[in-house]
């Protein structure tokens, strides 16, 4: 059966009243676009708002990729999927299903916001007893002050987090319990537009890891894989790989068995389909500690893409993303150069030298 990929990357911004991609948005998502062949058949479809160079197609197929079908979306009339597979499931993306009359295999609109949301994180992390002791989320200016006033005389610092977001986005950080005139317009904009932000304590990370569930729709549920997640000291995206460095057995076996329990009441809301959920080991008075749940994203994520890669190419490694050539040795997964520009959002895999094994 053919299935169409769509690559709606900005997936938690569409849930923004009056929400509008920017040019500069559109051509981020072309870029990306390309991480779906980590996962595609033979004779899927890609949707993509730029077109692809045959030599990079090609090339790609060389690597052990199938060859697809991709599609610009004035060629979406000609589709021939009876399967849609978005990045995350939202009301464009449905009303595009409705369009080219493909089956909706998915859980409902709300549902969906919801196990995306901060709130729903921090609620289930209070129910599973893994919350953070100043950890909370704000509906209300008063309150954020007093989780700010908490971390930093407790904590030594504060993270501020959108309700819905992604990759250390719009995250604000801070060690006094006051904010900034720039930083308190930010926050009152995201307290209006998405009903309140996550407060958590500046924690010293050693390790962070992402872990691929998948839920059937019947409520069962798999780990896929635990990859190991690169950031940058604010926390934002670098890439995934496949070796658990600083991640000792006990501390992978804690994080998987707490999150489990929340995978279960995750189904038993009634989302199914891709599930990633973010894990922290990190230094607290000299002592290791696991946060086993640090963020959850109820739809496709880098780390489950990373993942597949491995599973692809045959072997374990780093999926990194640069603009440049980030080793000498990396292999390039996107094109250089789309619609007559270079390509800024770029992925390359960089093999583990002592390992050629695919990771399971």
């Amino acid at each position: 059966m053919t299935r169409l990929f769509v690559g709606n990357f900005s997936f938690e911004q569409a849930r923004e009243a009056g929400w509008n991609p920017s040019r500069t948005l559109a051509r981020f998502e072309a870029e990306l676009a390309c991480v779906w062949l980590a996962v595609m058949r033979e004779g899927d479809e890609l949707l993509c708002p730029l077109p692809l160079d045959a030599d990079y197609l090609a090339h790609m197929q060389s690597l052990g990729c199938p060859k697809i079908r991709v599609m610009t979306p004035d060629q979406l009339e000609t589709s021939q999927a009876r399967e849609l597979v978005p990045w995350g499931w939202t009301p464009d993306v449905r009303r595009l299903a409705e369009k080219l009359r493909i089956p909706v295999n998915a859980p409902d609109q709300e549902t969906v916001w919801q196990a995306n949301s901060r709130l729903f994180s921090w609620l289930l992390c209070r129910e599973l007893s893994c919350v953070l002791p100043t950890e909370g989320f704000a509906a209300s200016l008063t309150e954020l002050m007093l989780l700010l006033r908490s971390n930093a005389e407790n904590a030594g610092g504060w993270v501020i987090k959108p309700n819905l977001g992604q990759a250390g986005r719009g995250q604000l950080r801070g060690t006094v319990p006051t904010l900034t005139e720039q930083q308190f317009g930010a926050v009152l904009h995201l307290i209006s537009r998405q009903g309140g932000v996550a407060v958590e304590p500046l924690l010293e990370r050693v390790a962070e890891v992402g872990c691929q569930w998948e839920i059937k729709s019947d409520g069962t549920a798999e780990l896929k894989g635990v990859m190991q997640l690169l950031t940058d000291a604010r926390g934002a995206y670098l890439g995934t790989g496949t070796k658990l460095v600083e991640i000792a057995p006990p501390a992978r076996e804690n994080i998987v068995q707490v999150q489990a329990q929340a995978v279960e009441r995750i189904a038993a809301g009634g989302y199914f389909g891709p599930l990633g959920i973010d894990a922290m080991v990190y230094r607290r008075e000299g002592e290791l500690a696991v946060r086993p749940i640090q963020d959850i994203n109820a739809r496709w994520t880098m780390g489950r893409v990373g993942w597949e890669w491995s599973r692809r190419l045959s072997m374990s490694g780093r999926w990194l993303h640069h603009p440049e050539q980030p080793e000498e040795d990396a292999a390039a997964l996107s094109p250089e150069w789309m619609d007559g520009a270079a390509v800024r959002c770029r992925t390359w895999w960089v093999r583990d030298r002592e390992s050629v094994q695919a990771v399971e």
